[in-house]
């Protein structure tokens, strides 16, 4: 993140209604257990969810597909606010 944060500044300030996920900060927290020092990097993201526009079809892409399935059957239909998972997306 740190190696593009320059270029994606550039980008987004240049096409502010660009679709692409808004990051607002990029954080690490240090601590120590007793089996030593630890440390957690994440992000702070924008909701892509909070428009005004309907949404379809969502998903939640983890790049994994252990137990990442939400439908039981290939066509059950989900409600459109229920986020389908890796499985569902490749089948």
């Amino acid at each position: 993140m740190k190696e593009i944060l320059k270029d994606y500044y550039e980008h987004l300030s240049k096409n502010p209604h660009a679709l692409i996920t808004r990051f607002y900060g990029l954080h690490k927290i240090k601590y120590t257990k007793s089996t030593g020092k630890h440390r957690i990097y994440f992000v702070i993201m924008a909701n892509v969810f909070k428009t005004t526009r309907e949404i379809n079809v969502r998903y939640d892409l983890k790049g994994s597909i252990q137990g990442r399935r939400t439908k039981t059957k290939p066509d059950e239909q989900v409600d459109s606010t229920v986020a389908l998972k890796d499985l569902d997306f490749l089948s």
